[in-house]
């Protein structure tokens, strides 16, 4: 009640929220979009306090506008990134206005909620600012859902739930919290231009394939396919030389991302480039440019409006006469040639590390599209031979594959499409061709033609063949021997669609990563060495050791920045060698896995396994599957089944041990618990340490590769505190084991013990009972006696014994006599 009345009085009109977790308003609230509730009412609305309240966004709420970020979005990092960009764009004191000194919170999710007024003008609707495409993962818990927003904005005709509501209110029954010293009261007003600004640089978050550029005929002019002024100007400008004389200004960069400011303002993001992976391109937010906004736009085409008022005809003679563009008398593509050799990767490659003999890349003299002739296997076939040098497709996840200069990336922009379109626009407009060239740039016509150039052997491969060098890690400064450190060039016929995000710098040095492991690991050099050790081989894309690491130990130890850091600089997911998985993996579980869960190991190498609950218990056999180097059966979605060589090696995070009640010799030498048991005092801890870690990516990914080496050099060298944190750890689990030498004789005078089955069977279960433990099965129970020299036996009247074992005490005479042969 006293929360909804604050609110009330602050200027927002409030409705009450179902406590069902549908996160539907109580009563009719529409009619209250233009006035808002009276006082009354929302004291009548609240008396009994429900749990969950909402504000109307818009007029009703005098100008009130929510801008969130989703919990996605914050788990990523474009938290941090936008403070970055406001700070580089100038507007520290807006952002300090708004997130700082105004109203935030925190929702069940994970995001953020900003809300603010807009100062004599309407809102608007809601807005979605910045989305993604869905990942794999992803998309295996919902196909449907393909894009998932990361920022919007809640206006005119909204509602968004507020602090304090709780319960359930939100189906995972989390609070709504508000961040600070946050009040209703706090809300700031901006202005219009402040908000423009503001969802600006939030609108740079985007990260969407960007559509089909501008740019004009220019790039077929004259010169023929990738020799036009165009295409040579693309290749050789950067942005600096084509915006900076122009009067825009490089405002921040992150990444291969940058941020720019037009011409005329000081403050704010008004444009980026780099954002996709296949071309360079400007991509423009504000509309009082001379560019049209909201266009991806090629460095030609922004040449051809800044110098040629957009006449492309114009810039192309003029970039020819300034010395761009290559004159040949037809049309040319680079065809890359496999090469006779690749890099020895096997038992008989030589101390020196991999041999590379790089692939040819010659320039053939390619026909014109229309010598295939009028038919989609025609246009298929000149698909692959003007473009087979950077396409590929991969049949097991149905989906292609684009060279971008230093991996093969997965086509989801569908930039093979793009290819199409573009051949078949240059196809004859009259007599015979006329028809089919119209057909042939229909949706229908563009997927007949990709559905036939998909079965040509010159560009499938399959998915056994992508990522197939396990002694090789793709950079974007080359492919380095993770046996020797050795660098070579990137190129496209050694099909890494893998790469790390950063590239190794072994002279730097991170003075934080530094203290960082002098924290974590404190004097225990051994522990330090052997960590670094296994995820050297983690590094390594196939499976060497078959271990399952297990980093052990409270809060505050570094177990898990040290792994973030650690998958930041190799590369997280789809295009990098690092993978996130669930714990569960690894647990007996109700419901069996999807096969997409084991589909996302193919190709990964160290795959990070965290979020264990309490009172989970080891799936043996699945530990031994996915530890060791049989081949595994996976599907993607809506895929046949497909096999892979495991090349993964994974690692499991948890505060607490959980149960491993048959276990046996095949799984415990596959654990190895690593004790990470020194807590960082307060006073020790770096503030934003994950970002200082993430920006030493080079320094950290050089630390993991002299790992890799030391571990070619003298092998994994295990240090005594993972041995008898191992070996407590499975004395602690073993059952039988604490059983009988606590409570049995064996061993010594062994022909003279006896005992019955069900006595000691009995006794056995009462332990367990009194010791809070689980016991194994009667079977499992023989079985697991075995290693004691115990044999199971059948007496007189069908009394079964174990011989070799008897119990220490009895209170029952006649039991104690069953205890004795004789």
């Amino acid at each position: 009640m006293a929360a909804a009345l604050a609110w009330h009085d602050a200027g927002c009109a409030v409705i009450p929220i179902r406590a069902d977790g549908s996160k539907a308003p109580l009563v009719p609230w529409r009619k209250y979009q233009k006035d808002g509730p009276t006082r009354d009412e929302v004291r009548r609305w609240f008396t009994g306090n429900p749990p969950g309240l909402a504000v109307l966004c818009g007029a009703a709420s005098r100008g009130l506008e929510m801008l969130e970020l989703e919990g996605r979005a914050v788990a990523e990092g474009l938290a941090r990134r936008l403070v970055e960009l406001a700070d580089a764009a100038g507007l520290q004191e807006l952002w300090r206005r708004v997130a700082v000194d105004g109203y935030a919170e925190r929702t069940p999710s994970g995001g953020v909620h900003l809300l603010y007024r807009v100062e004599g003008v309407e809102v608007g609707r809601n807005v979605k600012l910045a989305r993604r495409p869905a990942t794999d993962a992803e998309l295996a818990v919902d196909p449907s859902d393909k894009i998932k927003t990361l920022a919007e904005t809640r206006g005119e005709g909204g509602y968004t739930i507020v602090a304090p509501s709780h319960g359930s209110v939100h189906e995972s029954r989390r609070p709504w919290v508000a961040i600070g010293a946050s009040t209703p009261e706090r809300i700031p007003t901006i202005s219009v231009p402040e908000r423009y600004v503001l969802l600006a640089i939030v609108r740079s978050l985007d990260a969407m394939p960007l559509p089909a550029p501008v740019q004009g005929s220019a790039h077929s002019t004259a010169a023929g396919n990738g020799a036009s002024p165009g295409d040579d100007f693309e290749r050789r400008t950067d942005w600096a030389d084509i915006l900076e004389p122009a009067g825009w200004t490089l405002v921040h960069q992150s990444g291969r991302t940058r941020y720019w400011r037009r011409p005329g303002k000081s403050v704010g993001v008004s444009a980026t480039t780099g954002r996709a992976d296949d071309r360079d391109r400007l991509w423009v937010f504000s509309s009082s440019t001379v560019f049209d906004p909201e266009r991806s736009i090629t460095k030609f085409h922004a040449h051809a409006v800044l110098h040629h008022g957009g006449d492309h005809a114009a810039a192309a003679r003029a970039l020819r006469g300034a010395g761009f563009g290559r004159p040949r008398s037809g049309i040319t593509t680079r065809v890359a040639v496999p090469p006779s050799e690749g890099w020895d990767t096997g038992p008989g490659a030589g101390e020196g590390g991999p041999q590379r003999t790089p692939a040819r890349v010659t320039e053939e003299a390619v026909p014109h599209v229309a010598a295939w002739g009028p038919t989609e296997d025609g246009l298929a076939r000149a698909l692959v031979a003007h473009h087979g040098h950077e396409l590929r497709y991969c049949p097991q996840r149905g989906k292609w594959l684009l060279w971008v200069g230093h991996r093969w990336a997965w086509d989801d922009a569908e930039q093979h499409r793009e290819f199409v379109r573009a051949l078949a626009r240059e196809l004859p407009s009259t007599g015979p061709w006329r028809r089919f060239r119209a057909q042939a740039l229909s949706a229908g016509g563009v997927s007949g033609v990709i559905r036939l150039a998909r079965s040509d052997p010159a560009i499938t491969v399959g998915i056994d063949r992508l990522d197939a060098r396990p002694y090789e890690l793709n950079t974007p400064g080359g492919v380095v021997d993770l046996r020797t450190a050795a660098q070579g060039p990137s190129d496209p016929a050694l099909l890494h669609t893998r790469c790390t995000t950063a590239v190794p710098d072994f002279d730097r040095r991170s003075e934080a990563f530094d203290r960082f492991l002098a924290d974590t690991f404190g004097e225990d050099e051994e522990l330090a060495g052997y960590v670094q050790r296994l995820l050297g081989v983690s590094a390594i894309g196939i499976v060497l050791e078959q271990l399952l690491p297990f980093a052990v130990g409270p809060g505050a130890n570094g177990k898990s920045t040290l792994l973030e850091a650690v998958m930041h600089a190799l590369g997280r997911d789809d295009g990098g060698y690092a993978a996130a998985a669930s714990a569960e993996m690894l647990m007996v579980r109700k419901h069996a896995e999807h096969p997409a869960e084991l589909a996302q190991l193919a190709g990964a190498r160290l795959v990070v396994c965290a979020e264990l609950d309490e009172g989970q218990r080891f799936a043996e056999a699945r530990v031994k599957q996915l530890t060791g180097r049989d081949s595994i059966n996976a599907r993607f979605m809506r895929r046949d089944p497909f096999t892979f060589s495991p090349s993964h090696t994974l690692w499991l995070l948890a505060n607490h041990l959980p149960a491993a009640r048959a276990g046996g010799p095949a799984f415990w030498r596959r654990i190895r618990v690593l004790p990470f048991n020194r807590v960082v005092p307060a006073e020790r801890q770096i503030k934003r340490l994950g970002e200082i870690l993430a920006e030493d990516g080079p320094a950290v990914l050089a630390w993991v590769l002299d790992g890799a080496a030391a571990y070619h050099a003298a092998g994994l060298r295990e240090p005594a505190s993972v041995t008898a944190a191992t070996a407590a750890y499975a004395r602690d689990q073993d059952t039988v084991g604490r059983f009988v030498e606590e409570m049995c004789r064996h061993g010594q005078d062994a022909a003279t013990l006896r005992v019955v089955t069900t006595v000691l069977r009995d006794a056995y279960e009462q332990w367990c009972e009194q010791a809070g433990e689980r016991p194994v099965s009667a079977k499992r129970l023989t079985q697991e006696l075995r290693r004691f020299g115990v044999a199971d036996a059948r007496g007189s009247k069908g009394r079964r014994y174990y011989e070799g074992i008897a119990l220490v005490d009895f209170e029952d005479p006649q039991q104690a006599l069953l205890g004795r042969a004789g």
